[in-house]
């Protein structure tokens, strides 16, 4: 059977609601799957072991400036890379 184009067609729904209704849905798979990299980051042996020399060289963390948010990685930092050159 095929779709009717106009008034009385069987759509389930209008085509602003689905292009809302996706977008949140995106929206928040978006905000799920960022919140969960950051976690899985911050669990990391790597970053623990950073995050406890840092803790046990209090003339870095002055160096560095305020303390950190240990659970807060802001992924989409332009600066938040090392550089070959600069690694030590």
């Amino acid at each position: 059977m095929m779709w009717q184009k106009y008034a009385g067609s069987r759509r389930s729904m209008p085509l602003g609601a689905r292009i809302l209704f996706h977008g949140v849905f995106y929206a928040g798979g978006f905000a799920i799957v960022y919140y969960l990299i950051q976690k899985f980051h911050s669990r990391a042996l790597y970053y623990k072991l950073a995050v406890e020399q840092l803790q046990s060289h209090p003339e870095a963390q002055e160096a560095l400036g305020p303390p950190l948010n240990i659970h807060y990685l802001k992924l989409i930092d332009r600066e938040n890379f090392v550089d070959i050159v600069d690694a030590k």
